[in-house]
């Protein structure tokens, strides 16, 4: 028998839009997001837009934030803290969102690599 554990930010759950396609998955509290940059990223303003029910979602479970993977190799994260205390609700013809402009995004593996030098 599987014990499961009973914090759901350590369970593996998909997030997907309401056509079923899959935009991420949960892992260890964060929401995991395969990204391109040259179709996914706002101009105008720079940053990152996240559906707005799956921000509710992710609160409800107490969940960490969310993390872009970036096709480019790079990775980008912000807390739900973060995303709530900095971010802006918009809906550009894609339903509700919650944007969040470049400079409240971290680049962990770059602050791990500075670290090191």
């Amino acid at each position: 028998m599987m014990s499961q554990n009973p914090n759901p930010n350590h369970q593996s759950q998909t997030f997907r839009k309401d056509n079923g396609s899959v935009v991420g998955v949960l892992r260890d509290g964060w929401l995991e997001k395969p990204v391109n940059p040259a179709i996914h990223k706002l101009h105008s303003p720079s940053g990152w837009a996240t559906d707005k029910g799956h921000v509710d979602r992710l609160v409800q479970m107490g969940a960490k934030g969310i993390r872009l993977r970036l096709t480019t190799g790079v990775m980008l994260q912000a807390t739900l803290k973060d995303l709530i205390a900095h971010g802006f609700k918009m809906n550009r013809g894609h339903g509700d969102q919650w944007v969040l402009v470049d400079q409240h995004w971290d680049e962990p593996r770059k602050a791990q690599q500075l670290k090191m030098l």
